[in-house]
């Protein structure tokens, strides 16, 4: 009986080690600097029910850190720039996430990071202001960034 319940710890042990190995490893894939461009749509709704959508291009900077947390900046037309904030989780071959995106207003956003190739990595956010008056939708793709190449990519 010692014996079936010494297998079964140790499987047990085995299996969540690997659990724990396959999240860390998911963080440090994603961990460090990205750059790349980001499409917005914000509809916002009146109050007679019509819809007015707006859509930007922009580029967005972001950084993954080995704490679960994130920063980014989303820079539309050169000169405007919007902060976003988070905590990741990681839930299967995603990192899911909630953040705040500081316009006038904070916007409470629901999302996920998922790793598309070694060094790309997908982006999809939604979220809600003005008691659902006005949506935000984001979909972004990065690209990793290295030491020796941040400078060039920041100057351009």
């Amino acid at each position: 009986m010692k014996t079936r319940s010494l297998a079964l710890v140790v499987i047990v042990m085995g299996i969540l080690v690997g659990c724990s190995c396959e999240k860390q490893n998911l963080l440090q894939k994603t961990e460090g600097e990205w750059i790349g461009t980001i499409d917005v749509e914000i509809d916002v709704y009146d109050n007679g029910g019509g819809l007015v959508t707006q859509e930007i291009n922009a580029e967005i900077e972001l950084e993954i850190k080995g704490d679960s947390t994130f920063t980014s900046v989303i820079i539309a037309e050169k000169q405007y720039r919007f902060k976003l904030e988070g905590i990741t989780n990681i839930s299967n071959d995603t990192l899911k996430f909630d953040a705040l995106l500081e316009l006038s207003d904070k916007v409470a956003l629901d999302g996920y990071f998922l790793m598309e190739k070694k060094d790309k990595l997908h982006m999809e956010y939604t979220g809600e202001a003005g008691q659902g008056t006005v949506v935000h939708k984001g979909v972004a793709t990065m690209s990793k960034i290295g030491a020796k190449n941040k400078k060039e990519n920041r100057d351009n």
